[in-house]
């Protein structure tokens, strides 16, 4: 006899029904790459997820963010479900960088005034940044202090983010300081003898400056020349900036003009080794004169000499020096014995 097994049909049955599990879903909220500043708060956007049988998960995240120190950073989200599924995890790129922009401070004054035809030293300035350090600012515009006037000086500088800082500009004032110089024409004492019909002439002067031309000396004071009188003109000037020259004065005495006249012989011939007394000379114009002689006769010694006289009176005035020449000769014994002065 044969026998015959039977087959059960369920035992080789294959389930249709089989499928693979159901991951849980992570979305990231915001931007990825995110960027943010240096020195700024981080707040993560977070992230969405979603599953097909739990509800409320929430990713978990590894990974810090440090806003103090510029660079990449990266975030990863994590999250499993209730059955174990864990979910493909996701990354965030977090891009810390330098957004602040370097600041300029100028040293020294803005605006700054300094004198024309001086030597300009740029004070310079700082530069701070919240990243870099040693920067310095470029400068742009030039001083002329040959010419006056004012100038701009502008100061850039941007940081190795290149990041710009906001320009700073100084104000140079290149200013004239330096007063005109006056200079009289003519003497500063001038005599003049008493003339009702003569109208003084001022001889006048001239007003140099370092910046301005053509400055022209305001006088002020009168003169007149028809009696006996002592006058002050004085000279002023002023230049465009402002700058007043020191006064010049000048003196006008109006006098009977002093004359020294030469008592005796002019030429004198005496002999030799006989007795000189100076005959003496005779002053006018001048009230108190103060007469002083130079020169000597040597009358043992043949030649010729020079006596010069000067007179000078209380009020300074002087009159005109004159000489008298003295000849000793030999072979004769005369003799000069009165000497004289006399005013008037």
């Amino acid at each position: 006899m044969v026998t015959v097994a039977s087959i059960d049909p369920a035992a080789t049955r294959v389930s249709i029904n089989a499928r693979a599990p159901a991951l849980p879903v992570i979305a990231l909220t915001g931007a990825n790459p995110l960027t943010i500043a240096q020195g700024s708060v981080f707040t993560d956007p977070g992230s969405s997820v979603t599953d097909n049988v739990d509800v409320g998960l929430t990713a978990t995240v590894t990974g810090t963010v440090n806003t103090a120190a510029v660079g990449s950073y990266t975030l990863i989200y994590h999250v499993s479900d209730a059955a174990g599924n864990a979910a493909i995890p996701v990354t965030r790129t977090v891009h810390v960088t330098d957004q602040t922009i370097p600041v300029i401070a100028l040293l020294g004054a803005s605006p700054l005034t300094i004198a024309h035809g001086s030597v300009f030293t740029d004070p310079g300035s700082s530069v701070t940044d919240n990243v870099d350090v040693g920067l310095t600012a470029t400068v742009t515009g030039t001083v002329n202090t040959a010419v006056a006037g004012t100038y701009t000086l502008t100061y850039n500088v941007s940081d190795a983010a290149g990041n710009a800082a906001i320009a700073v500009i100084r104000t140079v004032n290149v200013t004239d300081q330096t007063a005109p110089v006056i200079t009289l024409k003519g003497a500063s004492l001038l005599v003049f003898r008493p003339d009702s019909t003569v109208l003084y002439n001022d001889p006048g002067s001239e007003v140099t400056d370092n910046v301005d031309v053509a400055l022209t000396a305001t006088v002020t004071g009168s003169v007149t020349l028809a009696g006996v009188g002592s006058y002050t003109l004085t000279y002023n000037a002023t230049d465009s900036a402002g700058n007043a020259a020191i006064p010049v004065t000048r003196s006008i005495v109006v006098d009977y003009l002093a004359k020294i006249n030469v008592l005796g012989a002019n030429p004198l011939t005496i002999g030799q080794h006989g007795t000189f007394i100076d005959p003496g000379v005779r002053i006018e114009g001048l009230s108190l004169p103060t007469l002083t002689t130079t020169g000597t006769v040597d009358t043992a010694i043949v030649g010729t000499y020079i006596i010069t006289y000067n007179a000078i009176d209380t009020g300074g005035i002087s009159a005109t020096p004159v000489t008298r020449t003295v000849n000793v000769i030999a072979g004769q014994t005369m003799s000069i014995s009165k000497a004289s002065v006399v005013e008037g």
